[in-house]
């Protein structure tokens, strides 16, 4: 059970003329012609029962399971409480009495075959997220005027609640197995799990004739699925050197199954969300555009009668082949996350000199970790026009670049200039030495241990801007990723 209760004032002073040259210091707010006094906070309560079992047989059968109520305040009336429980099992294969001896003691040294199932809740809302709000004062819209001199404000509602606001559940089903080799030379893991994410908080658009736009809701589903897996060798093992290699790869894939269970135009399917962006059966980090061709050059006569276009600007495709492009043209060009992410790390030891160093890459291909990047293509709007930050061998009619715009395009809506974020860096690089002489415990020193470590020397990326990462494009207005060296010590008594 927790309760948070958060409260603020503000108060703001101007004017402050009357007070004439005498210093005001920190409590000359009072001297204020104008003060003005702001208020406000929230409170929100969890109430959570929680009942675990666990059970295991002989180091052969594992078996666990729970069951948990919980409760919170910030969702709706009729929506307060969720219910989720999980359950797992395990079987350690190689603790049979049938597993062959020689097998457990050669290749296979342990295999487990593990399973689960779990429920769990995301409280996906701020606290009167459910409420229907109100504005008032001169925000508010509504004004009143009396005898020319006297202004009174009303109340305007600014937002509709929703009573049935609740819960995000996700339903998972996760199996795996761990398996060590060659003398516990290799272990290998590998889990796959598949996810179903249902009543999700959406902001939606609803009938004008409302008085409103958009409104919070519960609905949708969202399903995932994906591959975790870890690979450790010891590659060399002896008295003065070893080697051991660390690998994890991850992938996932999500896909939109259900939405707001429409069906306005009477195809018999459910209808998509053109303006979020939102389409039943494609993942909900999609990029939905106009599909660009190059760009536009002076023969291409009919491109520019029919659409008014100029050379040295973007073209696009014509996906209806109607001759012109419009909003039927625009279709799913990829996906904001990645196609799978790899991380490997390396440790030597030889006597008591190590050296750890870890590569980390996230990849995409087949369309996969892309993000707008425009100014890596253009050079004018917003004040850059000029710039001599990237270099940009911009259009013009001796250099009739297929790539990149003519120097006076500063958008045109439909423009994205996508780019791979795919990138491979060096996160972490130690070079250390352990003294295990016996001269330091003369001095109270029972270890020392010194390093150099580096962090972010170098990272591959096709990506142009400050980071592939965070998506940090050219002129995004955010430093690089920080690259840091780091001496020290690391000393027990």
């Amino acid at each position: 059970r927790d309760r948070t209760i958060y409260d603020w004032v503000k108060t703001t002073g101007s004017n402050f003329a009357a007070n004439g040259n005498t210093t005001l210091g920190i409590s000359g707010l009072p001297k204020a012609t104008v003060q003005k006094i702001e208020m406000g906070g929230d409170e929100r309560s969890n109430i959570g029962y929680l009942g675990r079992a666990m059970y295991s047989f002989d180091d052969r059968y594992f078996l666990t399971g729970s069951f948990r109520r919980d409760g919170a305040s910030v969702f709706g009336v009729n929506k307060k409480w969720g219910n989720f429980a999980a359950a797992g099992l395990a079987w350690k294969v190689s603790n049979e009495s049938f597993y062959p001896a020689a097998l457990k003691d050669g290749v296979l040294n342990s295999l487990k075959l593990k399973a689960s199932w779990g429920m769990n809740g995301n409280q996906s809302l701020a606290p009167y997220g459910t409420f229907s709000t109100v504005t008032n004062g001169s925000s508010s819209g509504i004004r009143y005027e009396f005898g020319g001199s006297q202004v009174l404000y009303g109340l305007n509602t600014s937002a509709l609640g929703n009573a049935d606001l609740g819960w995000e559940s996700t339903t998972s089903w996760n199996a795996g197995v761990e398996s060590v080799w060659f003398n516990e030379r290799v272990f290998f893991d590998v889990d796959a799990y598949y996810s179903q994410t249902k009543d999700q908080i959406f902001s939606r658009d609803i009938p004008v004739m409302t008085g409103f736009k958009k409104m919070s809701a519960s609905m949708g589903q969202i399903d995932n699925r994906g591959v975790e897996a870890n690979l450790r060798t010891i590659n060399v093992r002896n008295q003065d050197f070893n080697w051991t290699t660390n690998l994890i790869f991850w992938l996932n894939r999500n896909k939109l199954v259900h939405l707001y269970g429409e069906d306005l135009d009477g195809d018999g399917k459910e209808d998509d969300d053109i303006a979020g962006s939102l389409f039943i059966g494609e993942s909900i980090h999609n990029i939905f555009g106009y599909r660009q061709d190059g760009i536009v050059q002076e023969s291409d006569t009919e491109y520019i009668s029919a659409n008014g276009a100029k050379p040295g600007t973007p073209k696009y495709v014509d996906v209806d082949g109607n001759g012109k492009i419009d909003g039927n043209d625009r279709e799913i060009l990829g996906y904001r996350t990645p196609s799978f992410r790899l991380n490997m790390s390396n440790t030597f030891t030889y006597k008591n000199l190590e050296l750890y160093f870890m590569l980390i890459g996230t990849f995409g291909g087949q369309k996969y970790y892309l993000n707008e990047n425009t100014y890596a293509y253009m050079v004018s709007g917003d004040g850059y026009f000029n710039s001599n930050g990237i270099y940009i061998p911009w259009w013009t009619p001796e250099n009739k670049s297929n790539k990149y715009t003519e120097p006076t395009f500063s958008g045109d809506g439909r423009f994205l200039g996508l780019q791979s974020r795919t990138f491979v860096r060096l996160q972490d690089i130690t070079l250390s030495y352990n003294l295990r002489s016996r001269k330091i415990r003369d001095f109270g020193i029972s270890g020392l241990k010194v390093f150099l470590s580096g962090k972010n020397l170098f990272t591959l990326t096709k990506w142009d801007g400050a980071d592939p990462e965070t998506g940090a494009g050219v002129k995004s207005g955010t430093y690089p990723v920080l690259t840091s060296f780091t001496l020290g010590a690391n000393i027990s008594f």
